[in-house]
């Protein structure tokens, strides 16, 4: 599917193009002006100063002169005020996210730059280009036009690998089908979705363009380090190759305005994708666009493709010519959509008024040159206010299983008059079941006007933090005292380390010899009074001669006594019987219940690096040899062992991968075991074919050394 075009009617804010001005989101999502400052130029007259009939490294370095730029418009937190300008889906909720279609991070998520250990856990930035590359220097590394948003662990498996069609050996794919795997020519290469093939294509030649003059010192793989044709094969025939599948999108269009308005260069080969053509691939340039035309700057943009309004209601259009000239405006039907005025000014506001229902087609169009461009919003009229859609932010996505479900996020409707209502109150939930671990899809209604809109949203229930699993500890061989309540401990309830309570039938507490079914119950307090808690349920007085177990009742507080149990409040002891745990007269009548200490298991929870692998020192195309490397295990207990790799190979894994060539940017090996990860750093560098040159007795160091890798000749 291709890209959504930007500033449909139901976006929150819609940013104007040319010289007029953008909008930018404030936390309600509402828009407010912000000023283009003095970059107000239009898109012809910024490349006014282009001779279009050059080619080849001629034109791509004209284009360098004219894009080139010594500082980046936003600083790199100053970025996300940038996305939320440029980056917006066409709800005006969330951000747009180059590796994704489908994530639902909002503007203000507090996703934002978090931890990760899956998809939809953070949205961070990709920088397209990596940013060791150039050494994170500025302005590259904050430069809008290459470092957009993404999900943090997409990018992250991403790493700094370039961008190629995957064709085997795929180790990932992310629910998008972004693939990181082997390109035809057998290098780790990464794949992003069809729809932003030429997204990124064109953003690597705006980068070896805009920055031709630093990409002898960039270590980019994809790069050759001259200044044409920058980017080396198969990469270039890929990015051609993308760029004519994929065509420049109304999102990459207005992306690009709001990089100039705040960075004051653009990317050429968004506004003429013909430049890609006549730089790499002369012979074939009008298979990219024509000669002379833009993209951005077609004669005439409009505000909103499409409108939705009730019988009544009033909406509000914008067209800007990229001449200036005036707006002529027409509707097909003056019953259903009538206009305040035939001709406007460019920029200025048409008012569109809704009549009957039905559709109707509202046409601006302007004349430049003799030339007429047109641009048309389609407007739906109904008789009476009906929900469109709704969308919800901010609500809890994880539950403890047996945790009653509650929603505290919001929900968000949009109406076919374009407003918009806070309707979490009026919103219903269903799909959900928190008995039962695992990801789940909650699906929220809302209904007005006749009409019900829904949407979806993930949780996910797990028993962390609830029910604890008795096999993560070792039950104590004798029965606590009053000597070593502890408040805090594990313990195990029952009549001996054997027979131990079991899980709850009917809210009663009863003995099971079946491990599995053994509970853990938290003691909290000390041997002068203390309660016993599993989860979130306290075992409880029922008064009915049992003892309960969940929160219906009043929790029981309970001594020691003998190393009994005792229920304090109660002259009895407790003791169980077939009918469950109960209190009775005298110790002797029945078993005696007696607590039991759980002791926690030993568990892995770490490695590090104990002993470096014996080689260090690596050569591009080379690939990682962990030979000689120890790590060092940690537990739970905090006590360590020594694992030697050559003794448990199988045990181990690395990214890269081991059979996977090295590049300049895998100086970072990653061991991976089990569950658990740590880093080290090799040293990389190109293959050194000559450590000096002499000719006729004359010895050429550094210089020499470089303009040899550069391919240049001596005679």
């Amino acid at each position: 599917m291709k890209k959504h075009l930007f500033g449909g009617i139901l976006c929150a804010s819609v940013l104007a193009v040319s010289a007029i001005s953008l909008s930018i989101f404030n936390k309600d999502n509402k828009a407010k002006p912000l000023s283009a400052g003095d970059y107000n130029q239009t898109v012809p007259e910024y490349y006014a100063g282009i001779n279009w009939d050059l080619t080849g490294s001629t034109l791509k370095t004209a284009l360098h002169n004219k894009i080139k730029i010594s500082t980046a418009g936003w600083s790199y937190d100053g970025l996300w005020d940038a996305y939320r300008l440029g980056d917006v889906r066409p709800d005006g909720l969330h951000f747009w996210d180059i590796y994704s279609d489908t994530t639902d991070y909002t503007l203000y998520d507090s996703r934002i730059n978090r931890n990760y250990s899956k998809e939809g856990d953070s949205i961070n930035r990709e920088h397209v280009i990596p940013q060791s590359s150039f050494n994170e220097k500025a302005p590259m590394v904050s430069d809008f036009f290459h470092v957009l948003p993404s999900d943090g662990y997409v990018n992250n498996r991403r790493s700094s690998y370039p961008h190629d069609d995957v064709v085997s050996g795929i180790t990932y794919t992310s629910n998008d089908g972004c693939k990181l795997g082997k390109n035809a020519s057998g290098t780790t290469t990464f794949e992003p979705m069809p729809q932003y093939k030429g997204d990124i294509a064109r953003i690597y030649f705006y980068f070896v363009t805009c920055y031709q003059d630093k990409l002898s010192s960039n270590t980019f793989s994809a790069f050759d380090k001259s200044t044409y044709p920058s980017i080396k094969d198969p990469y270039l025939a890929t990015y051609l190759k993308w760029a004519k599948e994929d065509p420049v999108s109304q999102k990459e269009i207005d992306r690009n305005n709001v990089g100039y308005s705040g960075q004051g260069n653009r990317n050429p080969f968004v506004d003429s994708p013909y430049a890609i053509g006549a730089i790499w691939d002369p012979d074939h340039a009008s298979d990219y666009g024509n000669k002379g035309e833009y993209t951005s700057g077609s004669g005439i943009s409009i505000s909103a493709t499409t409108a939705s309004m009730i019988s009544g209601g009033h909406f509000t259009l914008t067209a800007t010519s990229t001449g200036g000239t005036t707006i002529n405006w027409s509707t097909s039907d003056s019953g259903i959509v009538s206009l305040a005025s035939s001709s406007t000014a460019s920029g200025a506001e048409q008012t569109l008024t809704a009549g009957v229902a039905g559709t109707a087609v509202i046409t601006a169009s302007t004349v430049i040159s003799g030339e007429t461009y047109t641009k048309t919003c389609t407007v739906t009229v109904s008789a009476t206010k009906q929900v469109v859609s709704i969308a919800v932010t901010g609500q809890t996505t994880s539950f403890l299983i047996d945790e009653t479900f509650y929603f505290d996020g919001t929900v968000t409707a949009t109406y076919n008059d374009s407003s918009n209502a806070v309707v979490t109150d009026d919103a219903t939930f269903s799909g959900y079941n928190t008995a039962v671990a695992g990801m789940q899809t909650v699906t929220v209604s809302y209904s007005y006007g006749g009409v019900t809109a829904t949407t979806t949203y993930k949780i996910n229930v797990t028993s962390s933090g609830g029910s604890e699993d008795i096999s993560d500890y070792t039950v104590s061989t004798s029965p606590l005292t009053s000597d070593n309540i502890v408040d805090g401990i594990k313990v195990a309830w029952g009549t001996s380390p054997t027979t131990l309570a079991r899980g709850i039938s009917d809210n009663w507490v009863y003995l099971t010899n079946t491990a599995s079914d053994w509970l853990v119950f938290t003691l909290e307090g000390d041997s002068t009074g203390f309660t016993l808690k599993n989860g979130d349920n306290y075992v409880a007085s029922s008064g009915k001669g049992k003892v309960a177990f969940g929160t219906q009742y009043n929790k029981a507080t309970f001594t020691l006594s003998n190393n009994n149990v005792v229920y304090k409040s109660g002259s009895g002891y407790f003791v169980f019987n077939s009918t469950g745990l109960r209190p009775y007269d005298s110790e002797s009548q029945f078993t005696k219940a007696y607590l039991y200490l759980l002791i926690p298991n030993k568990t892995l929870t770490g490695i590090s690096v104990d002993t470096y692998p014996a080689k260090m020192d690596y050569e591009v195309g080379e690939t990682f040899d962990p030979t000689g490397l120890i790590i060092t295990r940690t537990y739970s207990d905090y006590s360590t062992d020594r694992y030697t790799y050559a003794n448990h190979t199988s045990e181990f894994t690395f990214n890269p991968t081991l059979d996977t060539p090295l590049t300049l940017d895998d100086d970072t090996i990653e061991i991976i075991y089990g569950n658990h990860s740590c880093f080290f750093e090799i040293d990389i560098a190109y293959p050194d074919p000559l450590d000096y040159i002499t000719i006729s007795g004359l010895s050429l160091h550094d210089n020499a050394i470089e303009n040899y890798r550069k391919g240049l000749d001596y005679a």
